[in-house]
């Protein structure tokens, strides 16, 4: 009786520990915005931005709006890639 008691304990802990563990997630953030062509004030339709190190990307909208979810926390680098112009880079702070 006391071995399946002690057993019960365990196997209890180890479950508690095992749902602790798949229920953390690293900390995540959203980065969303506009891209717009400064040299003519025209925001980019389907311009393509991705979280470097990631696989994340998102194309811009009608509206040049995107959004980013699930980037890392942190400080991150966000590249724009637009056919017929340089790609751009620009360094993100994160909050989770």
């Amino acid at each position: 009786m006391q071995t399946s008691t002690r057993l019960a304990t365990l196997l209890a802990g180890v479950l508690s520990f095992l749902a602790a563990v798949a229920g953390a997630q690293p900390a995540t953030g959203s980065i969303s915005g506009r891209v717009q062509n400064i040299a003519t004030s025209q925001y980019l339709v389907s311009a393509r931005l991705s979280v470097k190190g990631t696989a994340l990307n998102a194309l811009t909208d009608n509206f040049g709006a995107y959004r980013l979810d699930g980037v890392p926390a942190g400080n991150v680098v966000v590249e724009v890639f637009y056919s017929g112009l340089d790609p751009q880079q620009a360094e993100v702070a994160v909050a989770a």
